[in-house]
């Protein structure tokens, strides 16, 4: 039972390795205009934007826009986008530590429900 339980945390590992190996970006995109007059509009942004080498910033937005009938069309932006940097899309990550997490959660020694 508890190499069962050992073995569940480095499935989800590999899991995720392979996922991200899989999603490697094998093309090089332009930027988007959309994307760079938005970024360069916030003050905010301005630092990272001018040290491009040291924060390694790489956007992909889809934009979705539904015909008269409904059925929708997908229009891909991206910003500096690099097929040789790594992209770490933030809901690769949600899956693992949420099963890691309920795991854990498993494994206390007090019962947790949706009251506690």
């Amino acid at each position: 039972m508890k190499t069962r339980l050992a073995m569940k945390p480095i499935l989800v590992l590999l899991t995720l390795l392979l996922t991200t190996r899989a999603q490697a970006q094998t093309t090089q995109y332009p930027d988007s205009p959309l994307l760079d007059s938005l970024l360069r509009t916030n003050p905010a942004l301005t630092k990272v934007l001018s040290h491009p080498a040291t924060y390694q910033l790489q956007l992909i937005y889809t934009q979705i826009n539904r015909d008269a009938h409904n059925v929708p069309h997908f229009t891909q932006h991206t910003y500096h986008l690099n097929p040789r940097q790594y992209f770490n899309p933030a809901s690769l990550v949600k899956l693992p530590v949420a099963l890691l997490a309920l795991e854990k959660l498993h494994t206390l020694p007090t019962s947790i429900n949706r009251s506690t």
